[in-house]
């Protein structure tokens, strides 16, 4: 990847010039927010002929400039959140991807403790951290270690982008990972492909035979909403219910749907 990009994205991370937007998790079943997640928005991407989640996936392999991303994107996040949760009384929970190599330093997840500790509307249990597995993990016994602490905080530990990268089943296995996150290029073959429909339906059965949340991304149209309501999944997420946003839409979309 060209180094100009991965310098650019450093410096704007460092003076703080990438906003976060906000994308919801809708509970289907209950036409209500379960979360939002947070994302990078940085404009500057689009002068480059790569995307965002190739950068992210190049950066996941910097340590250093990894640890800077997710304690940036960690602090704005949860002071946003903080704000949001202020000026509207929302209950959901807000959820950041980490990426593994933070996991695998020794004070990343005091560093998360004391930043929730320094909060006044968060509460360990309304943050999900979402861990992804685009590279290979160089140190999984100290990413399991870390993900048990984060349970033991009351942190929710969801598996993101599930079946693609390095995800498997081994995850799915783990008792503290309690979400797992079906990854869009499935639900984009979902009304054109019958394994897929078959996957989806024998995938939620497996799911709550072991206990876990299941959210399906990439949910953009209303057929894929409803088959995917049918076979009893619950908590969709994708253009479809809502494109990310910034806080200040975020709260006028949470007041919205009062009426709705």
């Amino acid at each position: 990847m060209n180094l100009n990009i991965i310098e650019n994205f450093r410096n704007d991370l460092r003076h703080h010039l990438i906003p976060l937007h906000y994308q919801t998790v809708i509970n289907y079943q209950e036409n209500s927010v379960f979360s939002m997640e947070a994302l990078l928005n940085w404009s500057k991407i689009k002068e480059y002929d790569v995307s965002l989640e190739a950068l992210i996936s190049e950066v996941e392999t910097n340590e250093t400039l990894c640890l800077e991303l997710d304690r940036y994107v960690a602090t704005t996040a949860l002071h946003e959140f903080n704000s949001i949760c202020t000026e509207y009384p929302y209950s959901g929970s807000i959820s950041i991807n980490i990426c593994p190599r933070s996991l695998e330093t020794l004070d990343f997840v005091d560093f998360l403790k004391d930043l929730i500790q320094s909060l006044n509307k968060m509460q360990f249990s309304r943050l999900i951290i979402e861990i992804t597995e685009r590279n290979e993990w160089l140190h999984p016994a100290l990413i399991l270690e870390n993900i048990k602490r984060l349970r033991k905080m009351g942190v929710q530990v969801a598996v993101d982008d599930f079946i693609t990268g390095y995800s498997n089943f081994g995850t799915l296995l783990n008792e503290d990972v309690r979400i797992v996150k079906l990854d869009k290029s499935l639900t984009a073959r979902l009304l054109t492909d019958k394994m897929v429909r078959k996957f989806f339906s024998s995938f939620y059965a497996l799911s709550q035979q072991l206990g876990k949340e299941v959210i399906v991304e990439g949910v953009e149209k209303i057929e894929q909403a409803l088959i995917l309501r049918s076979e009893g999944y619950a908590l969709l997420q994708g253009y479809y219910f809502s494109r990310p946003m910034k806080k200040e839409l975020m709260v006028r979309y949470l007041k919205g749907l009062e009426s709705v």
